[in-house]
């Protein structure tokens, strides 16, 4: 991702950023991955030496950030009926989870500025930076 365009998103992430947000226990490494579905058909959630305070969010965030459009209407569907403090907060851990994310596929995995996987990303932090923090997630 080009300086500018880093720069542009961190101006317009900075407020969810600095808002104070409550905290939840979480899972904290929510990923597809840890999750099984048991013979019944429930779901059980593994690899917990992550889990501990978060803010509110975060695992919802982990969950969005990797998820395809359609799984991501899902969780913004959830979001969008939490009180505000709960919107920034999943906006603020999604933020973090995307950059995350984009950090490890352009050093660890030397991807380009131009790799699909990182222009997504990239483009999901644009469309949080859009999100007003004191409206639903959702019109």
């Amino acid at each position: 991702m080009s300086t500018g365009r880093a720069h542009d998103l961190s101006q317009a992430l900075d407020p969810a950023l600095r808002t104070p947000v409550p905290l939840a226990f979480a899972h904290g490494d929510a990923f597809l991955r840890n999750v099984l579905t048991t013979d019944a058909g429930d779901l059980a959630m593994v690899d917990w030496e992550f889990a501990g305070l978060y803010p509110w969010g975060w695992d919802l965030a982990v969950l969005w950030v990797s998820a395809t459009d359609p799984d991501r209407d899902a969780i913004d569907a959830l979001v969008a009926d939490e009180a505000p403090g709960h919107r920034v907060g999943f906006i603020a851990c999604a933020t973090v989870a995307a950059a995350r994310d984009l950090h490890i596929y352009t050093s660890a995995l030397r991807l380009d500025d131009l790799h699909p996987t990182v222009l997504r990303l990239a483009d999901s932090l644009t469309a949080l930076a859009a999100r007003p923090l004191d409206a639903p997630a959702r019109p």
